[in-house]
């Protein structure tokens, strides 16, 4: 009967704004069916919360374009959304998007489809949401003023660099007001964020992103503006003189796929990534590289086209072999894919089994016999060259136009840095406030950098938290993330504080098992929220672990089609919908079990839901006739003890079902039980308790050209016992290249300025094999590189070999000035603005401005490695190198 009510409500709501009025949302009528029919097919989603939904649409002020808009939305928007946000708060978001349009003198000449898809929506990606929109348009609206669009959009994106700069993040994406709290984000939060700002001046805007690179272990994600109907590309909140030009031109250009992920069904885009029923998203590659049309062509063992087939394009990237994209076969057994021009592994799947295939994706077609009973017994070596460099569109701008940036820049890292002094790391006295609360100095200013922006928050409720209860607050901000110190609200840590059940002796073993795994509302990379005391009051009935799972079983609905962007519920909106994706069903577990007192985790490698009982960790299944996984055990062995080898970086591990393998999620970085020695296995044998099961190790060589030696081992796991596994890294056999040869003249200007006012480089360089790399400190290229410094210092120690980091005098900021990086203890920075170019003057291959650019000179003045511009993983390729030349003796 309420469903019925619902229904009817519904219908004569929208039934209330069919008549069309002049300049209606949607002009064209077979979309809007299309968008009304996927509106109705929601609406049993909608009844779980049908009143904090559905009762905007019955507001006076209400007008029938922003009814039609708000439908567009409430068709589209992901299960989480649906869940955890109320009708009041898209109502504020679409009404101020008709504001807007009204508002900039571009905003009519934006196309209907432009605004609905680029302008109208506040999510993009898996981003938090916020009230940015009404902040961002009140700070921008008279900075544009009296620009045309394109100047107008040039300037946004100095203001997003006043106000975000790149720095490495986990993986939980920032809100765009979090971003700008914390004045930094990895580069899918800047893009957020940067998008967010045009569309909030009324720019049509989008997220554009490579899944992974072909060519370096890492992925990255930049925007495209519309202007008068063209797009163009920039870096967010890297302003260039012009569009069309950023640091990673050259990267794209190698690479095999690049997306634009709209939100909504497109009515017609020229080529579809894939489309999944509420976002379309759009292949944009040959926007950046050279492409192919490639036709995969997939029959079985008598020739016979094998249709709806799964079948995986992948990659080689950070040691795992990664798919890049999805897609089933036609009715021919074909499927048709644009890619540039590199080698990609096809992995033909169904749960019968898998069918591998290394191609080179440069056109024509590829046939793949799919014959799942030819399995590999041992192991199988692929060698994966990514594409070569060719750069597609370059916006000629004057040197005047680039000094002026690059002044405008200096300027903005100013701005950027005074607001960072406003932190409480540099304005509080830690160690008087220590002292007054009775906490560690060095434990509190190490909470106090790390939670950036939000660190006055963080500091205030150490204040208000009674002396007896501080040491767990501050056990707790050691057990959360450090993006949860920057932006979660001093209320949710109250409530979690004061809606814990207290410590049992009888249920934890100890106070900080406690603190880890009940106290602690961090499940995975989730928004942290206010939960525990809501979950308590509705969950009365459930005493145990075991009657969660009932429960669980019993009152939620599994949805693995309506969550796209793939960001969790939070537990009470799981609890309140009662409709959910796995992850946020193995979230809302754990987030109850803590609730209720029980201690839960999500296991660290295969995020398996467990429970703590009778002094182990029990694992979970939802599904009634599920079988819990049997153990068995791995004993990893280091095939060259000499090499330290780093999960993520040379090799993964990867557990079979239904065709695929799926990498175990052993944290890099950090120390997991079962992987006692962190990430690194060097010497000593590891061994790790898994479920019992066929596995896979990937393992890589990436050389220098960015191809990859790639090897897949494959070994099965049986109940009780111990299997043994070799790791094993294919060497480059290759001798070390004379890219040509340079005399190490000349001198640079010290740097921090000292007496020695000059240095000599012959002096620094001593005849010996050394590196020089010379820096642009506020890009994200520099920056990547010099955090491969920074984990690999103590290795560069080792060597001892001269290193030289030099800064154009052009490039020095202020940010630098006040936190350089750190280099290893026999190093030094210097200034230089005239070296470069002669020192490059033998090389065939110019850095062309592009930095970092780095360099290994062996003794006799030969360069035998040269790296330039983006490239992750260059701090290895250097160690590499210098290994290489101590070889050759």
């Amino acid at each position: 009967m309420r469903y019925l009510i619902f229904t009817l409500l519904i219908c004569a709501t929208l039934w209330s704004c069919s008549n069309k009025e002049d300049g209606s949302f949607i002009t064209d009528r077979n979309y809007e069916s299309k968008v009304e029919t996927q509106f109705q097919s929601r609406i049993p989603i909608f009844e779980k919360r049908g009143d904090a939904l559905m009762s905007v649409f019955q507001s006076d002020t209400i007008s029938n374009d922003e009814k039609e808009a708000l439908k567009f939305i409430y068709a589209y928007m992901p299960l989480n959304d649906i869940a955890d946000y109320s009708g009041d708060f898209f109502y504020k978001n679409v009404h101020l998007a008709f504001v807007i349009r009204d508002y900039f003198p571009w905003g009519k000449q934006i196309s209907e489809e432009n605004f609905r898809h680029y302008v109208l929506p506040f999510r993009n990606n898996n981003e938090n949401l916020d009230n940015h929109r009404e902040v961002f348009f009140n700070e921008l609206k008279d900075r544009v003023k009296g620009m045309n669009m394109h100047d107008a959009a040039l300037e946004v994106n100095h203001w997003c660099h006043e106000k975000v700069t790149y720095h490495v993040t986990d993986a939980r994406t920032f809100s765009p007001l979090s971003s700008v709290k914390n004045a930094y984000g990895r580069c899918g939060e800047e893009s957020v964020f940067a998008v967010e700002a045009y569309r909030a001046v009324g720019i049509p805007a989008r997220q554009v992103y490579t899944p992974r690179w072909a060519h370096s272990d890492d992925n990255h994600a930049w925007v495209e503006v519309c202007i008068e109907g063209k797009w163009y590309f920039t870096g967010a909140c890297e302003p260039a003189p012009e569009f069309n030009m950023g640091w990673f031109e050259g990267p794209a250009s190698r690479g095999i796929l690049m997306n634009a992920r709209t939100f909504g069904l497109m009515q017609d885009a020229p080529s579809y990534v894939s489309k999944d029923g509420l976002t379309s998203l759009l292949n944009v590659t040959e926007n950046y590289a050279v492409v192919a049309d490639n036709t995969i062509k997939v029959v079985d063992t008598a020739g016979q086209p094998v249709s709806n087939i799964s079948v995986g394009i992948s990659l080689y990237n950070y040691a795992e072999i990664y798919p890049i994209m999805k897609r089933k076969t036609d009715k021919h057994g074909e499927l048709h894919i644009k890619t540039g021009l590199g080698d990609v592994l096809l992995w033909v799947y169904s749960n019968k089994g898998y069918t591998l295939k290394k191609i080179t994706a440069s056109g024509g077609t590829h046939t793949v016999v799919f014959d799942p009973e030819v399995m590999v017994s041992d192991h199988v070596d692929f060698d994966m060259v990514p594409p070569i460099e060719n750069i597609q569109r370059v916006s000629e701008v004057t040197k005047k136009q680039k000094q002026e940036n690059s002044q405008r820049l200096a300027q903005e890292d100013k701005i950027r840095g005074a607001y960072e002094k406003t932190f409480a790391s540099h304005t509080a006295n830690i160690r008087e406030e220590a002292k007054g609360l009775g906490v560690d100095s060095d434990d509190l200013k190490k909470i106090l950098v790390a939670a950036r922006g939000n660190g006055h928050v963080i500091l205030s409720l150490l204040h208000e938290t009674p002396a007896s209860k501080r040491a767990n607050l501050m056990k707790l901000y050691h057990a959360v993330s450090f993006k949860d110190l920057q932006d979660t609200p001093k209320d949710i840590f109250v409530s979690h504080m004061s809606n814990t059940l207290e410590f049992d002796s009888k249920i934890c073993p100890d106070q900080d098992f406690w603190v880890n795994y009940v106290l602690n509302p961090r499940v995975e990379r989730e928004l942290l929220s206010n939960y525990k005391l809501g979950l308590r009051e509705k969950l009365t009935a459930v005493n145990s672990p075991k009657k969660l799972v009932l429960w669980i079983r019993k009152e939620m609905t599994l949805d693995t089609v309506n969550n796209v962007f793939r960001v969790p519920l939070s537990p009470l909106g799981s609890l309140e919908l009662k409709r959910v994706d796995k992850r946020s069903r193995a979230i809302f577990f754990v987030a109850a079990s803590r609730s209720l007192g029980f201690p839960a985790r999500l296991e660290p490698a295969t995020k398996q839901p467990q429970y703590y009982s009778e002094g182990k960790w029990n694992d979970v299944r939802f599904e009634p006739k599920a079988k819990l996984p049997m153990k068995g055990k791995v004993e990893l062995v280091n095939d060259n003890p000499s090499q330290s080898l780093k999960y993520y970086s040379q090799f993964t591990i990867a557990k079979y079902n239904n065709g695929v393998y799926r990498t175990l999620a052993f944290d890099q970085g950090k120390a997991v039980k079962d992987f006692p020695e962190g990430v690194s296995l060097s010497k000593k044998p590891i061994e790790v308790s898994v479920p019992v099961g066929k596995y896979m190790v990937t393992s890589g060589n990436r050389l220098k050209d960015g191809s990859v030696l790639t090897r897949l081992s494959f070994f099965e796991v049986k109940k009780g016992q111990t299997t043994r596994v070799s790791i094993s890294v294919r060497k480059d056999s290759k001798p070390l290249p004379i890219l040509g040869s340079v005399q190490l003249s000349g001198t640079i200007d010290s740097y921090p300025s000292s007496d020695v006012k000059k240095v000599s480089l012959q002096k620094v360089v001593k005849g010996k094999v050394s590196v020089i790399a010379w820096l642009d400190p506020d890009r994200e290229p520099t920056k990547h590189f010099m955090g491969d410094v920074k984990i690999l210092k103590k290795k560069f120690e080792k060597e001892g070999v001269p290193m030289m980091f030099l800064i154009p005098k052009d490039k020095l900021t202020s940010s630098f000035e006040r936190k350089p990086f750190p280099i290893p203890s026999h190093a030094i920075y210097g200034i230089d603005s005239a070296i470069l170019d002669k020192f490059e003057s033998s090389l065939t291959t110019k850095s062309n401005g592009r930095l970092p650019a780095v360099f290994v000179v062996d003794k006799k003045g030969n360069v035998v490695y040269q790296s330039h511009g983006y490239q992750i993983g260059v701090g290895e390729q250097v160690i590499k190198t210098i290994q290489k030349i101590k070889e050759i003796k």
